[in-house]
């Protein structure tokens, strides 16, 4: 019997079972020779018991009419009377196919389609854009109350949307939207060019629902940062590898030990293998202690940092093995803890035999050396320099510096500054901190967005105070950072200041990097047309340096 409940084959003692012969049932629908609908085996519970490799008992009717019992059992030889061989994949144009299937694809992927009518200034919107903001299907909306759903990012999208119809460019942005229910939705916007007879006529494109990927996204990062901020408040030395010795994670603190030794200051992804290719022996022990952890779920080992026997620190590391889900080795991660203090006070005139223990790396120069410089180098640490930045940022006390600009091309008259920002010491003593000490932390943990903001706050505050710079001031510049050059409502935030200022607009200037603007040459794209909107200039620091 196949899927479809036919008769394919009967063997020849059908005639007397059954009363037919076995030619006589090929072809024939099955459900004649049972007693009753009941004993339908295609039912969905009947089905379901004989997926599971269970047989089933149905009772069946004689052509004379009397009844006795038959088990069913699926054979997985003839369960299905398809062909595969005769099925064919064919392209087929979307408008030729079901409508429906659109919209199954909108509720499988919480996208919609839009289009924008431009010589009619009509917006027009799948069902599934209504859905994503809430929305009953066909709410009467006019293009600028849809704009309002973006409660940022609404000047980033005019300024793409213009350019796509002033010059055909393709776009693609992230949104965050508030739909009718004040839920928060993560979207990315795509947009092309629609032409007739050669002109852009319409624009259109769809609008994706990401919004649980950028949450898994956001618990991700979260993760990762606990996982930064756990390794840096050690001094232990913490290490993660994969399979291969790619480096994963590791903290400041191993990552310090292992420029002294080897002389190479590693990043995330770098390979072990690769960077002791110059130390054959160091390289083959620690390729051994690793290869060790993936074998085992955890061990440890007592090793000293140099493998020649200098006085530098006994460390205690604990090795133990990464897996994924599926319990598959991925990887290994080491604590490592100075246990020296442990190791002369347990030392004696015995030598003391300990398991798995070895040579460590070995080092050029002497430990105690390069510590000693490098703490005449650095007087704060981390720590207090950033608290030092939070406090000056809390408390509004940022020191604004400028220095003088002079064109090159042509003898303007004014006034042409630069604003420089200094952090001032949180009490009597303690020094100021210059650019290059603030920023690698504001980026780090997420201030630099709030400092260039403070910095531009402060700045017009002031210089609304002098009334008399006016009409001096020609060309005023701040550096802005990578949080601010993809800070969607920069923007916005630049529009509200300078609203209240009596300095033109165009006299300042927001300088990007030239890395960044290389990096994200799309986002840069969009922020200059949009502060060129509001009157502002653009200019790149560092351009061909």
């Amino acid at each position: 019997i196949d899927d479809d409940g036919t008769v394919v084959q009967a063997d020849r003692h059908a005639e007397g079972m059954f009363g037919h012969g076995s030619g006589a049932l090929a072809g024939h629908p099955f459900h004649r020779l049972l007693a009753s609908r009941q004993d339908d085996p295609f039912t969905p519970t009947h089905w379901q018991q004989l997926e599971r490799g269970q047989p089933l008992v149905v009772t069946c009717r004689h052509r004379e009419g009397f009844f006795f019992t038959a088990s069913l059992s699926l054979h997985l030889a003839i369960k299905d009377a398809d062909q595969a061989a005769s099925a064919s994949l064919l392209m087929k144009d979307p408008a030729e196919m079901d409508r429906r299937l659109f919209r199954l694809i909108e509720q499988s992927a919480g996208a919609g389609f839009w289009e924008l009518d431009i010589a009619r200034n009509e917006l027009h919107w799948s069902e599934g854009v209504y859905h994503l903001l809430d929305l009953r299907p066909g709410a009467d909306l006019t293009p600028e109350q849809a704009l309002f759903y973006c409660q940022t990012g609404q000047s980033r999208l005019r300024a793409m949307i213009r350019r796509c119809i002033r010059t055909g460019q393709s776009f693609a942005v992230d949104l965050s939207v508030i739909t009718n229910r004040q839920r928060s939705q993560r979207v990315t916007l795509h947009g092309r060019a629609l032409k007739q007879s050669g002109r852009i006529a319409k624009i259109g494109g769809v609008v994706v629902n990401h919004s649980a990927a950028a949450a898994e996204a956001r618990e991700r990062g979260q993760a990762r940062r606990i996982l930064e901020a756990t390794a840096a408040a050690t001094q232990d030395l913490i290490v993660a590898v994969d399979t291969r010795f790619n480096l994963l994670h590791f903290n400041d603190a191993w990552a310090h030990q292992f420029r002294l030794a080897f002389e190479h200051t590693p990043q995330p992804g770098d390979n072990l293998h690769t960077l002791l290719q110059a130390y054959p022996d160091e390289r083959r022990l620690i390729e051994r202690l690793w290869q060790r952890a993936f074998d085992r779920d955890e061990f440890i080992a007592e090793m000293p940092l140099n493998r020649q026997g200098e006085r530098l620190p006994v460390y205690e590391f604990h090795f133990r093995c990464l897996r994924d889900e599926h319990q598959e080795v991925t990887g290994a991660i080491h604590v490592a803890r100075d246990v020296s203090h442990r190791v002369a006070r347990n030392a004696s005139g015995d030598e003391h035999l300990r398991h798995d223990t070895a040579p460590g790396p070995r080092k050029r120069g002497s430990l105690k050396d390069q510590m000693a410089h490098t703490m005449g180098q650095q007087d704060q640490s981390p720590e207090q320099q950033l608290s030092q930045l939070r406090q000056a940022l809390e408390s509004g006390t940022l020191l604004l510096e400028f220095q003088t600009l002079k064109p090159v091309t042509s003898a303007t008259w004014g006034d042409h500054i630069e604003i420089l920002c200094r952090v001032p010491g949180a009490v009597e003593g303690q020094p100021t901190l210059a650019p290059e000490q603030f920023m690698p932390l504001a980026e780090r943990f997420g201030l630099a967005r709030q400092l260039d903001r403070q910095v531009i706050e402060q700045t017009l505050a002031w210089l609304g105070q002098q009334p008399l710079l006016e009409p001096r001031l020609k060309y005023c510049g701040f550096n802005l950072s990578l949080a601010t050059v993809l800070d969607d409502s920069f923007v916005d935030f630049m529009e509200e200041v300078l609203r209240g200022s009596p300095f033109d607009a165009q006299c300042f200037c927001l300088e990007i990097r030239e890395h960044h603007a290389t990096q994200h040459p799309d986002e840069v794209a969009v922020l200059c047309d949009a502060l060129h909107r509001i009157g502002c200039r653009v200019a790149l620091e560092g351009a061909g340096a």
